[in-house]
């Protein structure tokens, strides 16, 4: 699935480093997710590490349609809601 880096959210210094690694308004390929209770991570092809899910143009809705996996802390009710569209 692919992805738009807008670099518009997440924090500071994680604006800051994916700025080094990735180019703004770039379309790169995304191969899974992180869902966890307060963040949520994206795993792009060829790209070390994980991403916060907030640095893209993808809604949670979207990124969900991934292979994923979730914080083992998440309860039913949180992993329903996460998934159901809006």
């Amino acid at each position: 699935m692919k992805v738009k880096f807008t670099c518009e959210g997440g924090y500071p210094g994680e604006r800051e480093q994916a700025k080094k690694v990735l180019k703004v308004d770039k379309e790169y390929e995304a191969v899974s997710c992180n869902i966890g209770r307060s963040n949520t991570t994206v795993r792009l092809e060829g790209i070390e590490g994980d991403w916060n899910s907030c640095l893209f143009k993808e809604s949670l809705n979207v990124l969900g349609k991934l292979p994923c996996s979730y914080d083992r802390s998440l309860t039913a009710h949180d992993a329903f809601v996460r998934s159901y569209p809006v």
